[in-house]
C-alpha cells in the first residue's frame, strides 16, 4: 500500500472495525447484512463528510483508538462521545476537521455508548468481499479487524458530493434508559408471563456485533413458552431465552433462530441498543 492518502494505525482500543452499508439481500444464501451496529452514526458520518451513504468508515468499541496522517485527510467523528484530540489540541464531535501530515489522531474512552465512529472524507478504502468492506464477526466475511502498526488507506473524494434529503444525526447515548420503539414480535403470543413494558431491562456484559443481552433490572420475568423450530429472523429482532434474558439482534446477527421473537425494534432503537454499554438501562415501547 503507498502512504498516498493513508494514515499509520498507532492503537485500536478493545475492537475496531471497517464498517459500511454490510451485504443486503444475501440471508437467503444464510450470510448476515454486517455493517455498522448503529447505522445513523455511519450515515451522520458520510452526510456531513459529502461521502456516498456506502463509504467505509471505522468502528471503535469505546474508543482509545489512534492514528497518524501520512497526508493531509479530512476527518469527522460521530456515534459514542469519545473525546478526541489532534496533536493535544481538542476536536468537536459531528464536525469537519483536518489531520494533515504527521499530525496524530487519539481518541480517549467515552463515558457513555459503546461505539465511536470515524469516517473519512472520502471513505476508508479496505477489500470487499460480496460487495462489502464490513467485517462480519459472526462468519468472518471481510477483512481482518485493525491492528496497530498497519496501514490503512482513504479514497479520493467524489468531485461533487452526492444529494442527501435527509439528515441523520443518529440517535445519542446517554442520559437515562434508552427507550426502544417497535412492533410486537410474530411470536409474543407464545410467550406467557412476559411483559416487555413492564421493566427496566440492563445490559449484559455477554453482548458484542451479533446481539446485546438485556435482563431485567428487578426480581426477572418467569416467563415459559413452548419449543419451536427455527424460522428466519430479523435485524432488530429481540428473541426471549429460556434463560430469563432477551437478545436484540444486531447487524451481525444469524439469519435464523430458535427463540421466539417477542419484538421488532425500528431502525433508530436498534441503533440505540448498539450504543449500549454492560450495566445501561433500557426501557421497551412497542406497539
Amino acid at each position: 500500500m503507498t502512504t498516498e492518502r493513508s494514515a499509520l494505525v498507532l492503537a485500536t482500543g478493545p475492537l475496531a472495525l471497517f464498517q459500511d452499508l454490510g451485504r443486503p439481500g444475501l440471508a437467503h444464501l444464510g450470510v448476515p447484512r454486517s455493517g455498522a451496529a448503529d447505522r445513523g452514526a455511519l450515515a451522520t458520518v458520510n452526510q456531513l463528510l459529502g461521502n456516498d451513504p456506502a463509504a467505509a468508515a471505522i468502528e471503535c468499541l469505546f474508543g482509545g483508538f489512534s492514528l497518524r496522517a501520512e497526508a493531509t485527510l479530512e476527518l469527522l467523528l460521530a456515534g459514542a462521545p469519545a473525546p478526541g484530540t489532534v496533536d493535544g489540541a481538542p476536536v468537536e464531535r459531528l464536525a469537519r476537521f483536518e489531520l494533515r501530515t504527521g499530525e496524530t489522531l487519539e481518541l480517549g474512552m467515552a463515558p457513555v455508548g459503546a461505539r465511536v465512529y470515524i469516517g473519512a472524507r472520502g471513505g476508508f478504502e479496505a477489500p470487499r468481499s460480496l460487495g462489502s468492506r464490513s467485517t462480519c464477526t459472526l462468519t468472518g466475511l471481510g477483512p481482518a479487524p485493525i491492528r496497530p502498526g498497519g496501514r490503512i488507506a482513504v479514497a479520493e473524494p467524489a468531485p461533487q458530493a452526492p444529494p442527501w434529503d435527509f439528515l441523520s444525526l443518529g440517535p445519542r447515548p446517554g442520559g437515562g434508559p434508552a427507550v426502544l420503539r417497535g412492533r410486537l414480535g410474530p411470536r409474543a403470543d407464545r410467550v406467557a408471563g412476559l411483559d416487555l413494558a413492564a421493566q427496566t431491562w440492563v445490559a449484559q456484559e455477554q453482548s458484542d456485533r451479533v446481539g446485546v443481552r438485556l435482563r431485567s433490572s428487578g426480581a426477572g420475568p418467569r416467563w415459559r413458552f413452548e419449543p419451536q423450530r427455527s424460522e428466519p429472523v430479523a435485524h432488530g429482532s429481540v428473541q426471549a431465552t429460556p434463560s430469563g434474558e432477551l437478545i436484540c439482534f444486531l447487524a451481525d446477527h444469524p439469519t435464523t433462530g430458535g427463540y421466539p421473537v417477542v419484538g421488532v425494534l425500528d431502525e433508530p432503537a436498534v441503533g440505540l441498543v448498539a450504543q449500549l454499554r454492560p450495566g445501561e438501562h433500557a426501557r421497551f415501547a412497542l406497539s
